[in-house]
């Protein structure tokens, strides 16, 4: 307590301008972007004495931030300010609807340039549950690909993964002639893969596709980064007081807990 501020770590002012705020008891708390630095511990002590500053003494918090996973966990009003100017101002839901109709971030699809010699990939797109490729974890996800087959092929195969942030390979789907699809024959073939319940976890991602021979020969084409997209869990209750955290685990999978004392 006795060493001077200037000598504390931007991290370090947070938490101490947080604690003094959080325990004067004011009417209204103004938090901005209080989460944007600190441990995981000390963003757990934030959304619990927030939670219990607005739901067990009846007080007002503002809270400002770009996390929208935290934002739907801890309001239930909303105000969209876009340079200063505000644009919408109701239930968080609802606004965070119209933030991601309003930001499209990323693209919407994918278009390939024509070729007669080779079987390639034409066009792919994502069809997410909300606008920008932005997508919901655990709601049904599909994904569309249109497939050029300029020559009869008995034995060709196409396949996707979807690759996170870090380039590692988490999915990898795959259809072969002559068993999911017809290849065989040359024309144009569409393709959708659908995902009941995309139990990836929030984060970014995007995809690699692959066309060429069954079994590992020749590679017709490769191509790397399309599609990009976002997982959120805008909505979802987490099921634990600490909130979703980014980079903790790849998806989760639905699964339930048994105890037993012994």
């Amino acid at each position: 307590i006795d060493t001077p501020l200037k000598h504390y770590s931007s991290g370090m002012q947070l938490r101490l301008a947080f604690s003094v705020a959080a325990h004067l008891e004011p009417e209204i708390l103004l938090i901005d972007e209080v989460l944007a630095v600190g441990d995981l511990e000390f963003q757990k002590k934030c959304l619990g004495k927030m939670e219990e500053v607005s739901k067990k003494d009846g007080r007002t918090i503002l809270f400002v931030s770009h996390d929208l996973n935290v934002v739907s966990k801890l309001t239930s009003q909303c105000v969209l300010l876009d340079q200063g100017v505000v644009l919408e101002n109701g239930k968080t839901a609802d606004i965070i609807r119209s933030y991601y109709n309003n930001t499209q971030i990323i693209s919407s699809g994918y278009t390939g340039l024509l070729k007669s010699d080779v079987p390639h990939l034409i066009a792919a797109e994502i069809v997410s549950s909300g606008p920008g490729n932005i997508h919901t974890h655990n709601h049904p996800l599909k994904i569309r690909f249109e497939i050029s087959v300029p020559f009869r092929k008995e034995d060709l195969a196409f396949s996707f993964q979807i690759i996170n942030a870090n380039q590692q390979s988490v999915l990898h789907f795959w259809v072969l002639s002559g068993e999911e699809m017809p290849f065989s024959q040359h024309g144009r073939y569409e393709l959708e893969c659908q995902i009941p319940e995309a139990h990836l976890y929030m984060g970014r991602y995007s995809i690699n596709t692959y066309l060429g021979e069954n079994k590992g020969k020749e590679v017709y084409e490769a191509i790397s980064g399309i599609l990009p997209f976002e997982i959120v869990m805008t909505g979802i209750d987490p099921g634990h007081s600490f909130g979703w955290q980014e980079n903790t685990c790849i998806y989760r999978e639905a699964h339930h807990w048994s105890f037993k004392k012994k």
